[in-house]
């Protein structure tokens, strides 16, 4: 059994002796932790991790004291352990490092120790392990996604909620397990730009910021029974970004003002947190225990039998087994180890791979140190290698090969007496590699480890470039740029 941290203990005291809550917000370059108090004079705050890059969503596991955040410049997100005493000197642990452009909402799954989050550019909303490992990650929704912003979870319910400020801006409901048919619109009227989002776990109610007609409103988690809040001004909601909640007041963020701002909802009071230094504040989370109520998870015996993620869901058994990006279940709790279909893709400087057994066609960077300026692939299905041709520079031309599971064991195919290789064909079955080169203007092949190598076409050929093979009926295909372009066979 794990033993409460220093900072837990700190805060369960706090919770008894008063109920000023700490809050933990972003400040791009920083994490920083705020204890509230009577707010007469300026507070100091205390940075948590420090030396970010554009630190914009984060949240928390309140009883392993440690933060989660992302960050948009690097293009990550990354957890840290919670302590005030190093000053921001503390250790990051990459969770997620690829896939990612615009990860602006992030929230935690404190029982099922996950983590969820949105990303505007890729438009959609993924969940991962705490691992790193790509196995531990799952695209959830993808379709009929704009612009996500921000999003909550509530693991007890197995709920996820996410707002919507794209073309059809809205707020949305949906299992946590990504189950497509309790996706559910809560809000889609009177809403431009639903910026920030908190729950009320109590009360099972929803709040949101809308930051363009400048009001804060709740509806239950049905979408009904939805209330007015707060009606703000230029100098209450000039551009509010995230919210968050606790004891009745609700805090938020502003990007126009740089501040941070505090509403008592019974006493119908506003006013902004007084504090040392300027700042730059966006995502901000109230870091006390009822705001991550104890519950407990059918996942935390034995992975819930998954063989993979396994999810909080929001009906009996509360739970379901969920894959990695692009791959099936072959039963309830099973995944399946390969793609039965996939797309390879040379986008120059990374080798993609898109996964067409499952609807999302989720592309994938294969995580190779040899690709350097791809422009022809092909795929050997036996032994699950790809080819590509790679125009490294002038001087340094190839064909190399890789595994596309780790460990990729990469190698050099043929590098010698190689000019402009441009196209490349596997021929699976004769376990045989063909290759077009408009530098040498010739047709070649060779043994898939580049031994027995001969040329196959060398007469009447200007600039071949691509080349493909018809096995069953013995012939190959080729395009040549020539004066006059042509195929060939």
């Amino acid at each position: 059994m794990m033993l409460p941290c220093p900072l837990l203990l700190l805060l369960l005291h706090l919770a008894i002796i008063h109920t000023r809550p700490y809050i933990l917000f972003a400040n791009r370059k920083d994490i920083r932790l705020l204890e509230l108090t009577d707010n007469k004079k300026r507070a100091a705050t205390n940075i948590i991790v420090k030396n970010l890059e554009d630190a914009a969503a984060l949240d928390y596991f309140l009883e392993e004291s440690r933060v989660c955040w992302s960050e948009i410049n690097r293009e990550v997100i990354r957890c840290a352990n919670i302590d005030p005493r190093v000053k921001g000197k503390v250790e990051k642990e990459d969770i997620v490092t690829t896939g990612l452009v615009k990860p602006e909402g992030l929230a935690c799954d404190w029982v099922g120790n996950k983590i969820y989050w949105t990303d505007s550019d890729t438009k959609r909303i993924e969940v991962a392990g705490l691992s790193g490992l790509e196995t531990d990650r799952s695209v959830l929704i993808w379709d009929d996604l704009d612009l996500p912003r921000a999003i909550s979870v509530a693991p007890e319910q197995g709920l996820m909620f996410w707002t919507d400020w794209g073309e059809y801006p809205r707020i949305e409901r949906c299992g946590m397990n990504g189950d497509l048919d309790t996706r559910k619109v809560l809000v889609d009227s009177d809403i431009v730009w639903p910026n920030g989002l908190t729950l009320d776990y109590a009360e099972k109610r929803l709040f949101w910021l809308e930051a363009k007609l400048g009001y804060i409103a709740s509806t239950d988690w049905e979408g009904n029974s939805r209330k007015t809040i707060f009606v703000g001004d230029k100098q209450t909601l000039p551009q509010p970004f995230a919210i968050t909640m606790a004891a009745g007041v609700l805090f938020w963020t502003d990007w126009e003002t740089n501040s941070i701002y505090s509403y008592n909802i019974t006493m119908d009071h506003v006013e902004k947190v007084k504090v040392r230094r300027k700042l730059s504040p966006m995502d901000i989370r109230v870091f006390e225990p009822t705001r991550q109520p104890h519950s407990t998870s059918p996942c935390s015996q034995s992975n819930g039998g998954c063989s993979h993620l396994c999810l909080a869901a929001p009906y009996p058994p509360h739970y379901s087994c969920r894959c990695p990006t692009g791959y099936k279940l072959a039963n309830s709790t099973t995944c399946a180890t390969t793609n039965s279909a996939i797309l390879l893709v040379a986008a120059r400087d990374s080798i993609i791979k898109v996964s067409l057994d499952t609807p999302d066609y989720t592309d994938r960077v294969v995580s190779l140190h040899s690709v350097v300026n791809s422009i022809a692939i092909d795929y050997d299905p036996v032994d699950g290698r790809v080819y590509w041709t790679d125009l490294e520079d002038d001087h340094k031309q190839s064909i190399r090969s890789a595994s596309l599971t780790s460990p990729h064991n990469e190698t050099d195919v043929v590098t010698r007496d190689v000019d402009h290789p441009d196209g490349v064909a596997v021929d699976w079955m004769g376990r045989n590699l063909f290759w077009t080169d408009s530098g040498t203007d010739r047709i070649e092949v060779a043994r898939l480890d580049g031994t027995s190598r001969r040329v196959v076409v060398s007469e009447d050929l200007d600039e071949p470039r691509s080349i493909v093979l018809d096995l069953s009926q013995g012939w190959m295909f080729w395009s040549d740029w020539s004066r006059v372009g042509k195929i060939e066979r």
